[in-house]
């Protein structure tokens, strides 16, 4: 079973291989520590091993086509650069990327800047119509607001949201009622193939194609979340 199959099978609540796993994103320091663990030369060799059914693309390369700092001396010459601009942004090689991977997982913290959020709007639709466009909701702070939860439910078919994001988003897009009730409007309204609720110890709720599958969780001794790496197995 490929990463992809697995993952498919499992947000459609059927038995899988294994549980998905993501390694997540590690710590540039950390990498070192990893590849010489497992006596590899490289990254991808440690997700491949490890068995990481995701991949984090980022959205491109900044090309500036004249390096802006490189000649800078004084105050007065870095406040003449032209700085940023998005025309020197070059998407070819993260679009050709999801072009070949399909699936594709966002969420609304990197649209809190106008550039960025026409960025990912544009990459969301790079996979084929068939590919799995993952909401990983991911409220934080201020940064976000019902434009871009609605704009950002659009295009995808699967959302990702926890206990605490729940009843925020039920404020923001005006529902109401019970867990259930409002976890089905929402995939009604927005064409959801799936709704993964995370509830932290009280385990998690997937609804896939109007049927609710419930998991308790797993009791454990919690030292320290950073780094956790993501799994999710239908029960």
């Amino acid at each position: 079973m490929t990463s992809r199959e697995r993952i498919r099978v499992i947000l459609a609540g059927e038995p899988a291989d294994r549980a998905g796993f993501w390694l997540g994103m590690p710590d540039p320091e950390t990498w070192p520590i990893y590849l010489e663990y497992f006596s590899e030369s490289d990254q991808e060799s440690v997700r491949r091993k490890l068995g990481d059914d995701y991949r984090w693309i980022m959205a491109g390369d900044y090309k500036h086509p004249d390096g802006p700092l490189a000649d800078i001396h004084t105050v007065e010459e870095a406040e003449a650069v032209d700085w940023p601009n998005a025309d020197y942004l070059d998407f070819s090689s993260a679009l050709g990327i999801l072009k070949n991977a399909g699936d594709v997982c966002f969420g609304s913290l990197a649209q809190r800047a106008p550039l960025s959020r026409r960025t990912i709007r544009a990459l969301l639709y790079a996979p084929p119509p068939d590919a799995l466009r993952v909401f990983d909701i991911n409220l934080r702070g201020a940064f976000y607001g019902r434009r871009v939860i609605e704009e950002s439910l659009q295009p995808a078919n699967i959302l990702k949201l926890n206990e605490h994001e729940l009843p925020v988003l039920c404020d923001l897009l005006g529902l109401a009622g019970d867990e259930d009730t409002v976890l089905g409007n929402l995939a009604e309204q927005y064409a959801l193939e799936a709704i993964a609720l995370t509830k932290g110890d009280a385990g998690s709720i997937l609804l896939c194609s109007g049927e609710r599958s419930v998991h308790p969780g797993t009791q454990a001794d919690c030292i320290d979340t950073i780094g956790l790496a993501m799994r999710l197995r239908p029960r």
